[in-house]
């Protein structure tokens, strides 16, 4: 593997990241338009910064502890994840892209297409995604999601331990409750539907 280093005071735009390269970014560094292909990948560390990022699939665009990405899109079969520490910003998952937070990691303004996923661990923060027609937000115990809006077909599903706030159910989309999750300050719209398992609230 070949590693192309974007260090402090450096400012990288329009990297094409090929099959067997990883782009690192180091504290300091700057990078923009990047487009991540199959085999590729992008790993923004701490101190960091990630701007409109492209990541096609078979490529993973990784943000560390510490490190920053935004405006990124995830195409299909493309993967991002953001370990703890790290933050995500206004990233667009397309169908087939899968976005993945660790525990302690904090994304904000996902915008999640037609079969799209995105993950939410235990530990991380989510704040004021949009779920389209296809596209769902699974909640893991100890996650929490603020201000979700779900479009008609949008889904969010909340596992055991989980706590939602102020999420809007617009018609035809669905909140899923399993036992023992918080849903607090819900907004839920004409036609669309909540589903609350045995011990929910």
């Amino acid at each position: 593997m070949t590693n192309i280093f974007v260090s402090s005071g450096v400012t990288s735009s329009g990297v094409v990241v090929a099959s067997g390269n990883a782009l690192m970014v180091l504290a300091g560094g700057i990078t923009s338009v990047t487009s991540v292909q199959n085999g590729g990948q992008e790993i923004v560390s701490s101190g960091g910064s990630g701007f409109a990022e492209t990541v096609f699939s078979g490529g993973k665009l990784t943000t560390l502890s510490g490190g920053m990405t935004s405006g990124a899109t995830i195409n299909n079969g493309g993967t991002i994840l953001v370990s703890s520490g790290g933050v995500a910003s206004g990233l667009v998952l397309l169908s087939g892209g899968i976005e993945t937070i660790s525990s302690g990691g904090v994304v904000i303004g996902t915008n999640i297409t037609s079969g799209a996923t995105e993950s939410l661990l235990a530990g991380v923060i989510a704040s004021a995604s949009v779920i389209s027609s296809g596209g769902t937000q699974s909640l893991a115990s100890g996650a929490t999601t603020s201000g979700s809006v779900l479009q008609a077909g949008g889904a969010q599903n909340i596992a055991v331990g989980g706590h939602a706030i102020g999420t809007q159910v617009g018609s035809g989309a669905a909140l899923n409750v399993i036992a023992s999750v918080i849903v607090s300050s819900s907004i839920i719209s004409s036609g669309g539907t909540v589903s609350v398992a045995s011990g929910g609230t």
